[in-house]
């Protein structure tokens, strides 16, 4: 008997293993066949998968796991008679129990003789419903490959076979991603098709992007000229000509394409919440992506009556979610993890009460869309910018989030190949190619690093700054390209917030002007009247004052251009109809250029006295990767990164929890958090090996009184947890980021951590996991609520390093008593003039008010030799930070 059992167990094991690891591998392998466009290899993935679920499936295979037992023998039956259900409390004679027994079995003789068996009725019962899940994921997973081919009726149909089978709750939130995946699919073929909406998918969009206060006529009732293949544009113009003869839009086909945009939305946020507790954060991360390509479709199709503030709030919160669920999660772990080290007990089981403190509770059940502005926008202060940058799950676009405080977000969404329809001369570039150029810049920068003190002679050394030099030139080109490629005119996003809503309210009103002197919507009778005139958001208008005051050293006309495309579909896409050939870009263009000037005449004339404006980025974690901040349009900008607005929240309370302690309520104080300078720790040349660095210096870090210093050995990890904990501010010149003095998960359950400077290779790089979050040095430093780091993003050379460290550390303050000591490193001519220009450009009203940390990197970025191979590698994370 016991061996049959054991036979059993076996079958059913073989079963588990092929349902728990062999089906997994097959949709494994499927999606990424899928993810790569290589469909059919992923078809034969999924039928392999299909076809083994359906043969663990069958009657015969699931009864074949059962063992029939023979006849059963009386002493079987007697057995089979017994029960617990009335307990006999006196002994009965063995005669008397036998025949009760026996009288018991024969009341069902019929059942025990079944050829299957008791039992056979209730296991494949409940082994069918395992394998009918797995077989919905891997329908499921057929599914999603559909929609990334284009066929979407067979996804359809996939979709109405799924609903039929059984599922449970942890199906649900699957299911619904699926299905909105699918009614955002039929609504963009749906787009594809409209005669206004053609051009809609690679069109750039905004949110907002219309000013509500007046009615005009939507696309339903209004008519569009056709769209002709045998018209081209010449110069700049697009070659997706709208051809002059109108034509009405289907209303059925309208409300088709609003439907589908609907219940894709109404899917998506009615699993929001559950997702958010029971998803994994891959699961989260697809669904504020569906979520957030409906809204922005939606803002550009949907009726002027709809709140473009609160839609603006509602895809803010989407693009954010992720992110901030994803390290709200790893955060918990953290705390978790730390009170179980903490326990006396440790094999007991763990109080969920206990772990989960009331902050971290009320910040999670306040993560909604209601009070995202009031809980993470508007507490930021006013010279504070958050941008956030998120890559679509197709990789094909980029969405970008302006956060300021008491302002509606402004969203942008980039199709990075919006160029090439366009031009059609222009050279695509992709995002899988600036990423593997980036790849391969860095990783021949590494290898030169490393190969630089083998070097003894002249032509080798020659030949090794040759070389240098063209890795500079190449990652400068990288940045043009995605400056001028990705960003194009819309790299004013990054600029400050406009200070003077007169002058702007004159703008705009001049670039009205413009638009109705040339657009022929505006010239025909009947049009371009107050009533039925489409009035811009203010927010965009900015996107062309940000460009700034045109000049030889600025020219902004190819910028213009793209943001002049971007209005006219903004005007196609409300209702007011223009051929692209019939407009003259280039006057317009021309036009604009002298109003942008007379602007920024009036700026100037009128002095403004602006505090010191920071922008914090948040990164998608497939764009750390990238020296955001050594963009051109964001040359000598403070400028900082991190994983999440949630992040950002944190120190903004740790901000206002210190001005109360150190400054008092009534006290200005400067928007930043401020650490003493007496209060420090260093780490220098840990390792002996680094004796340039240690020469330079060494004396300056001895002029640090009261700080805690450790020169040319190697500190315990006790010695760094204190270096962390204990002080303020922490410099590290050594190799990496000290990774081998101090775990990663000490770091992370630090009570507080110091402002901290890791100087050397690759302290700041994140190691990216798939789907999963990237992790690395600077995670840890942000879990463990360091308030500013600053690292390296790859391998850089010590020399040029250590002559960076040198000047931001005087130009922050710390070394030579806050007066930049530049006679400790040797420049050329033309840095030394650059520099002249800069100092210059800083006397006046400025002149001596603090500089943050992030000020002082970005600002001596200059200082290195190769301005972009190891200036653009340091970093900051964290907040802007001043010394106290």
């Amino acid at each position: 008997m016991m061996a049959l059992l054991c036979c059993g167990k076996q079958r059913l094991s073989c079963l588990a293993f092929r349902v728990t690891e062999i089906l997994p591998c097959c949709n494994y392998f499927a999606a990424h066949h899928a993810e790569r466009g290589e469909f059919q290899a992923g078809e034969t993935a999924f039928a392999i998968a299909e076809k083994t679920i359906q043969n663990l499936m069958t009657k015969s295979y699931l009864d074949s796991l059962i063992y029939k037992l023979p006849i059963v023998e009386p002493l079987d039956m007697q057995m089979s008679g017994l029960t617990l259900e009335e307990p006999k409390m006196t002994r009965q004679p063995p005669k008397k129990q036998g025949r009760a027994i026996l009288k018991t079995a024969t009341v069902k003789p019929p059942e025990p003789q079944k050829p299957s068996g008791p039992a056979a009725g209730e296991v494949p019962g409940i082994e069918v419903i395992a394998l009918s899940r797995t077989r919905s994921e891997i329908l499921r997973g057929r599914i999603a490959s559909s929609i990334r081919a284009g066929r979407l009726d067979v996804a359809a149909s996939l979709l109405e076979a799924v609903a039929t089978h059984h599922y449970v709750q942890q199906d649900v939130v699957p299911q619904a991603l699926v299905t909105s995946q699918m009614h955002l699919c039929q609504g963009l073929e749906r787009l594809i098709n409209d005669p206004v909406y053609c051009v809609l998918p690679e069109s750039s969009i905004s949110c907002p992007s219309i000013r509500t206060t007046t009615a005009r006529r939507r696309p339903s009732t209004a008519k569009l000229p056709q769209t002709g293949t045998d018209t081209t544009s010449s110069g700049d113009k697009r070659n997706k000509v709208v051809a002059k003869k109108p034509r009405p839009r289907s209303p059925s086909l309208v409300k088709a394409e609003a439907d589908s945009l609907r219940l894709a939305q109404e899917g998506m946020n009615s699993v929001f919440s559950l997702a958010r507790r029971v998803s994994s954060t891959a699961t989260i991360h697809q669904i504020t992506d569906v979520l957030a390509r409906v809204l922005i479709m939606r803002s550009a199709t949907s009726s002027p009556a709809l709140n473009a503030q609160v839609s603006a709030n509602r895809l803010a919160h989407a693009l954010e979610a992720g992110r901030m669920i994803s390290i709200l999660r790893e955060s918990t772990a953290i705390r978790v993890e730390g009170q179980l080290s903490r326990t006396k007990y440790i094999y007991d089981w763990p109080d969920s009460n206990a772990l989960m403190d009331q902050s971290n509770i009320e910040t999670t059940e306040s993560f909604e869309s209601a009070t995202f502005q009031a809980e993470y926008i508007d507490i930021m202060p006013r010279s504070w910018t958050a941008i956030s940058l998120t890559l679509s799950e197709s990789r094909e676009d980029i969405l970008i989030c302006k956060m300021c405080a008491r302002r509606a977000p402004f969203i942008l969404r980039l199709p990075l190949n919006r160029h090439s329809s366009i031009d059609c001369d222009e050279e695509v570039f992709e995002f899988e190619q600036g990423r593997a150029e980036l790849q391969d810049i860095i990783a021949l920068a590494s290898r030169s690093a490393s190969e630089a003190q083998d070097m003894s002679r002249a032509k080798a050394r020659a030949e090794w700054w040759n070389a240098r030099e063209a890795l500079d030139a190449r990652l400068k080109d990288l940045l043009i390209n995605i400056e001028t490629i990705w960003l194009g005119g819309f790299k004013s996003i990054f600029s400050k917030p406009v200070q003077d809503p007169d002058l702007l309210s004159r703008f705009q009103q001049s670039f009205q002007n413009i638009l109705d002197k040339h657009l022929p919507s505006r010239q025909k009778s009947g049009r371009g009247t107050q009533a039925s005139r489409v009035n811009l958001d203010l927010q965009v208008l900015e996107l062309f004052v940000g460009l700034g005051c045109p000049s030889e050293t600025n020219e902004v006309d190819e910028a213009l251009m793209d943001l002049l495309y971007f209005v006219v579909d903004v005007l196609q896409f409300n209702g007011e109809r223009n051929a692209y050939d019939e407009i003259d870009f280039d006057s317009i263009v021309i036009d604009t250029i002298d109003a942008l000037r007379q602007y920024h005449q009036a700026v100037k004339n009128k002095d403004h006295d602006d505090p010191e404006q920071h922008t914090i980025l948040i990164l998608d974690k497939n764009l750390h990767y990238f020296p955001w901040e050594s963009l051109i349009c964001l040359d000598g900008r403070a400028v900082s990164r991190l994983p999440s607005l949630g992040c950002l929240r944190d120190r903004i309370q740790q901000q206002q929890q210190q001005q109360q302690e150190r400054l008092g309520k009534s006290q200005k104080a400067i928007d930043g958090l401020h650490v003493s300078r007496q209060d420090g720790a260093s780490v220098l040349n840990p390792g002996g090996d680094l004796r340039a660095t240690q020469e330079r210096l060494e004396e300056p870090l001895q002029e640090l009184t009261g700080w805690e210093k450790i020169v040319q050995r190697e500190p315990t990890e006790t010695e760094m947890k204190s270096c962390l904990e204990d002080h303020e501010l922490f410099l590290y010149f050594g190799h990496g980021s000290g990774s081998s003095y101090i775990r990663h998960r000490t770091i992370k359950k630090l009570k507080k951590c110091a402002v901290a400077l890791l100087m050397g290779c690759s302290s700041g790089t994140l190691t990216e996991a798939g789907e999963f979050e990237p992790f690395g040095t600077p995670m840890s430093y942000m879990h463990a609520g360091c308030p500013a780091l600053v690292a390296t993003l790859w391998d850089v050379t010590d020399k040029d390093i250590d002559r960076f460290s040198v000047t931001v550390l005087e130009k922050w303050g710390l070394f030579g008593g806050g007066q930049p000591q530049y006679s400790l490193v040797k420049k050329s001519a033309k840095q030394r003039g650059k520099n002249k220009v800069r100092e210059v450009e800083k006397t006046g009203s400025h002149a001596n008010d603090p500089v943050s940390l992030s000020q002082a990197v970005a600002g001596e970025r200059e200082s290195c030799k190769l301005r972009y191979l190891n200036g653009a590698a340091p970093v900051v994370y964290g907040v802007p930070v001043y010394l106290a």
